[in-house]
């Protein structure tokens, strides 16, 4: 279960998907082997191959994953999913970039994702790898590409992972910009903050 953090750091910003592809996100292996002692089967032992039992596990809250014991490990899943696409230049990148580009009178973008292509992978009922496909798009600076009425439907489906997935999505994206929109939408929805 520890396997997305690690596939995560190792493929930070690999992969440029096109505008009608579907990100997926890897199974989680539920599954470990246990070593045998000495004395079986020579001197390595024998193995055993011991698989994780989720039919009595309970449904977690809001729905969406397997099991409550694999939900968060399936919303890390979707983060490192999310952290996998190359990540966005900010304002100042690519101010610099189109400077070049006009030096250099070679075409070309920065951006991989299309505006249209973060709703249309929005799946019919919310799940934990989506939210964490959310959050894992808001590191990388994409999330803000999504419209005031798209972010509505996702804060509107009453799921915990993804409404904290999309309020720490927008916030690490739209980091330092001083956007008033933003702040009033995590004001909103962090009742700490209500008088």
């Amino acid at each position: 279960m520890a396997l997305p953090l690690g596939r995560g750091a190792l493929t930070l910003g690999l992969s440029e998907p096109l505008p009608g592809q579907h990100l997926t996100v890897p199974l989680l292996c539920l599954s470990g082997v246990i070593p045998g002692q000495a004395g079986d089967e020579g001197a390595g032992g024998a193995r055993v191959l011991v698989n994780l039992d989720l039919t009595s596990a309970q449904t977690p809250p809001g729905g969406g994953a397997a099991a409550d014991v694999t939900a968060w490990c399936e919303f890390h899943n979707g983060v490192a999913a999310g952290l996998n696409i190359k990540p966005r230049c900010n304002r100042h990148q690519q101010q610099r970039q189109q400077q070049q580009l006009q030096h250099s009178r070679t075409g070309g973008s920065s951006d991989t994702l299309s505006d249209a292509w973060l709703p249309h992978s929005k799946p019919v009922m919310p799940s934990y790898a989506h939210a964490g496909i959310l959050l894992g798009l808001g590191l990388n600076g994409h999330l803000d590409r999504l419209s005031w009425t798209d972010l509505y439907r996702y804060l509107s489906d009453q799921h915990d992972p993804t409404t904290i997935a999309v309020l720490l999505g927008m916030s690490a994206c739209c980091r330092g910009s001083a956007d008033s929109t933003v702040a009033r939408m995590l004001f909103l929805h962090l009742p700490a903050r209500h008088p």
